[in-house]
């Protein structure tokens, strides 16, 4: 490939991540401003949640669908599903427990 192809390329990736840093960082600050106590609830279910664990409940409490959070996350939809039944068992909820209905209740 060529040198100049390949770094337009790697420059328009690197903007893309900077648009996206940028947008989940104005998505957080007015999130935190609706739900005010919702990360600190969270953390007192575990305070082993990571941030990206944190971001995906987040996401769960804005009621975004699957396929969106897997577009936001750059992951697959397969990726974005096994995220969410890796915070289910975080949040120690049983399989027949709803995570989207218990996380809006915060």
């Amino acid at each position: 490939m060529n040198k100049c192809v390949y770094w337009m390329k790697s420059a328009k990736a690197s903007l893309n991540i900077l648009k996206l840093n940028s947008i989940m960082t104005f998505m957080k600050v007015h999130f935190e401003e609706i739900h005010p106590d919702f990360y600190r609830c969270l953390n007192e279910l575990n305070s082993s949640l990571t941030h990206k664990d944190l971001r995906l409940a987040a996401f769960l409490k804005m009621r975004l669908t699957n396929k969106e959070i897997a577009l936001l996350l750059s992951i697959s939809l397969a990726g974005a599903k096994k995220a969410i039944q890796r915070l289910r068992k975080k949040l120690f909820l049983k399989k027949d427990d709803n995570l989207r209905k218990i996380i809006g209740l915060f």
